[in-house]
């Protein structure tokens, strides 16, 4: 099956919200009224929209908090709950890191999630280098939870 991304369409919008909201769930930091729509329609992000060859959406990837003047942003990943278990988070985030190497011209890529989160074990899978850990940072059904700071730079820059 061959992923394409394409630029996020209005009718992609809700899906990504899902997502988003259900990422949260997953923040390093308890989220408060969390409204991911904000997120989604930031000067400084780019979405995209994962399709099959026949259009199908199987997830949406995007990256935020892009400097420009510093070349960097951080990742977000997700993938429809019925095209999960199949590998595909890999393969959207591998195709991410593209983007934004050679469509964005970023430098450098990051991700922070909680330990054992889906994006967590995306970053570990794509080789990002884990950078930091912040201890017991978020307390998530009766117990605390690391942080953890991964990075990926351009692999043409280094």
């Amino acid at each position: 099956m061959q992923i394409t991304l394409i630029p996020i369409r209005p009718e992609d919008i809700q899906t990504a919200s899902d997502l988003l909201f259900e990422a949260s769930e997953w923040a390093p930091r308890t989220p408060v009224n969390m409204d991911p729509v904000p997120i989604l329609f930031a000067q400084n992000s780019v979405w995209l929209t994962a399709v099959t060859e026949d259009k199908e959406v199987v997830g949406i990837v995007g990256v935020h908090g892009i400097s420009f003047p510093d070349r960097s942003g951080e990742l977000a990943c997700g993938v429809v709950p019925k095209w999960r278990t199949q590998g595909l988070a890999k393969t959207l985030a591998d195709l991410l890191h593209t983007y934004c190497f050679d469509t964005l011209n970023l430098h450098r890529l990051t991700s922070t999630c909680l330990q054992d989160s889906p994006m967590s074990k995306v970053a570990f899978a794509c080789n990002l280098v884990l950078e930091g850990r912040g201890c017991h940072s978020r307390f998530k059904n009766g117990e605390w939870l690391d942080t953890l700071s991964f990075a990926l730079l351009n692999p043409r820059e280094v």
